[in-house]
């Protein structure tokens, strides 16, 4: 608890514990200048899902997010930079925020979602089709997926869409 406590302070274990020595180290700000940043994952979009190739970590306000897109829990988002068959409304180097837990679930309605393909990761428009399936576009492919399939490639939705990085 005691180095949970000293990180978010950004405050030395040995004060925290003591009361002696300095409580803060030069150099140090406090931590409250840091409790409203969540570094978020930005993925390489053309490795798979399980390489885990992360490029940086970007800064997103905690506030931003749960008074924007209704977020608390920030530990199944991460970021992605478009760049290849991209829906309409999404153009080359847009920046997405995608949220991981809606990979758990089927989708419960029409909108964009991140999918494991063999070349990567890949941003694609869902929505429900006609025979219980669903209808997956991108650009230049359309194609009917039943949910057992949708289930096995979904990685997460787009919740966020920002300009080019």
């Amino acid at each position: 608890i005691l180095f949970k406590l000293a990180r978010a302070a950004n405050a030395s274990v040995e004060w925290l514990a003591t009361g002696k020595g300095e409580m803060r180290p030069a150099g140090l700000l406090p931590g409250v200048a840091f409790a409203d940043v969540v570094m978020v994952e930005l993925r390489d979009i053309h490795a798979a899902l399980h390489m885990e190739q992360i490029r940086a970590f970007l800064p997103l306000s905690r506030a931003w997010l749960e008074r924007t897109l209704g977020i608390s829990e920030t530990d199944q988002l991460f970021l992605l930079e478009a760049d290849r068959d991209l829906p309409p409304e999404i153009r080359e180097r847009d920046l997405l925020l995608v949220d991981r837990s809606a990979g758990k679930r089927m989708p419960r309605g029409e909108g964009l979602y991140v999918f494991s393909v063999p070349t990567g990761l890949a941003v694609r428009r869902v929505r429900v089709g006609l025979k219980r399936g669903f209808v997956v576009t991108g650009s230049g492919i359309s194609e009917e997926l039943e949910a057992m399939e949708i289930d096995r490639l979904l990685v997460g939705r787009v919740i966020w869409r920002g300009g080019k990085i």
